[in-house]
């Protein structure tokens, strides 16, 4: 029997934590479309986009295109080693510039495939990925070389160096050369999927992000765990990045961060135009988000806003709560629902009726709202992030303000005011 049906997506442990978005901001005079990829040096912040480089010398404050020379404008990844800017794009192989963006130049001799989806630099040894496997070159690309021996698959969408271990993303699962690729063996047991869309290295661990999600080795690639707690089922990750013991991940779900040494995931709410996101960097104090077609977004790096000093009033047995009190993001204990996952995924699924309106127009979707969990463990300061009509917004609000008490977070030992987002997924079959 055919049944309209409500699909609850409850992250981070029956909690979806989110950066206001009042925090980030479009930056504006860069590319609007699709974002391949960051760089950058002391000085410039650089983007990839389908539509060649850009360039920002003032804190992104204004950019201008930096593209003359390039034979195709489609720019699929950037790396910079010195002074040296390589860009790898879709069909033209390999450019360099040596006067930070000014003018390119194609270094592609004994590149045999043009298609280069990314470049990784290990001290003078040059890495890139191509469609035709892996080419190194030891001279600032004047020429490269294939070292394909060993990989049973030579579509490499990612590279990630940890010391003397490189790890090569393939569509057929990770491989391993400990010998500047000169050999390489498949390191992919665990990993569900085989096309590995990113990789990363934080230490002795790597990160492998593939359309079901993300995959953790602490092996050297030997096996594999998935790590998606707080991740959508069957998320395409595509990028990672690491600040401060927190790593992020950029997938066509949004943008999520966790501590690196227990990985649960939680959402970052950004206000852009849908949640895919392409790319992803920490350039000094802030990160950088790229979008598939709504430009580039930043926020700060900080993850709590300011603390203030909490005047605490004490009536009886019961803690008055500030409404002045500083809301924070991410805390000690966090807040959770009492029962756990389990007895919210029962509360939202007993209580969501499908409105009407969205099930004849067909309306399906992921609905947000934000809200804070109190000091008292009280649901208050409801927002509906993001709709998507036909009455879902309303009737995910309507259930989130009847929630009961949580257990609230706490930091320093003393309950807080913790922000979170929900996200509850509409969808018909």
């Amino acid at each position: 029997m055919t049944m309209k049906k409500i699909f609850l997506l409850i992250l981070i442990a029956a909690s979806f934590i989110s950066i206001s978005h009042a925090q980030w901001q479009k930056i504006k005079g860069s590319a609007t479309g699709k974002i391949n990829c960051f760089a950058s040096d002391s000085i410039n912040v650089y983007v990839g986009t389908d539509d060649g480089v850009f360039i920002s010398k003032d804190n992104d404050t204004s950019w201008t295109a930096a593209s003359a020379g390039l034979t195709t404008k489609k720019i699929q990844c950037l790396a910079i080693s010195g002074t040296n800017l390589f860009a790898g794009t879709a069909d033209g192989g390999v450019f360099l510039s040596t006067n930070m963006g000014a003018g390119w130049t194609a270094v592609n001799s004994g590149l045999t495939n043009t298609i280069v989806y990314t470049i990784a630099i290990n001290g003078t040894n040059i890495f890139a990925g191509t469609k035709g496997g892996v080419f190194l070159s030891a001279d600032n690309g004047s020429k490269w070389t294939a070292i394909n021996t060993g990989l049973t698959n030579i579509v490499v969408h990612s590279i990630a160096i940890s010391g003397i271990n490189i790890f090569a993303g393939t569509e057929e699962g990770v491989f391993l050369s400990t010998n500047n690729g000169s050999m390489w063996k498949a390191v992919y047991s665990g990993i569900t999927k085989s096309n590995v869309w990113s990789l990363f290295a934080d230490g002795p661990n790597i990160f492998a992000g593939i359309n079901g999600g993300v995959f953790l080795s602490t092996n050297k690639g030997a096996s594999w765990v998935g790590e998606n707690q707080g991740l959508p089922l069957n998320t395409k990750v595509v990028s990672f990045a690491l600040s401060d013991k927190k790593i992020f991940a950029a997938t066509d779900a949004g943008l999520f961060i966790s501590p690196d040494d227990d990985i649960k995931w939680t959402g970052v709410s950004i206000a852009f135009k849908n949640n895919h996101l392409n790319s992803l960097a920490i350039i000094g104090k802030d990160i950088y988000a790229g979008t598939m077609g709504d430009g580039v977004w930043r926020n700060s790096l900080l993850a709590l806003k300011d603390k203030a000093k909490e005047k605490v009033i004490v009536e009886g047995d019961e803690q008055l709560i500030e409404q002045s009190a500083p809301i924070l993001l991410i805390v000690e204990v966090m807040p959770a629902y009492v029962g756990g996952n389990e007895a919210l995924y029962k509360f939202l699924a007993d209580n969501i009726k499908y409105p009407q309106e969205a099930r004849e127009k067909g309306i399906t979707g992921v609905v947000f709202i934000q809200f804070v969990v109190e000091k008292d463990g009280s649901i208050s300061n409801l927002n509906l992030l993001k709709d998507v009509g036909g009455g879902c917004g309303k009737e995910a609000m309507r259930v989130v303000n009847l929630m009961p008490k949580w257990i609230p977070g706490k930091q320093g030992g003393l309950p807080v005011r913790v922000q979170f987002n929900l996200p509850v997924k509409f969808s018909l079959d």
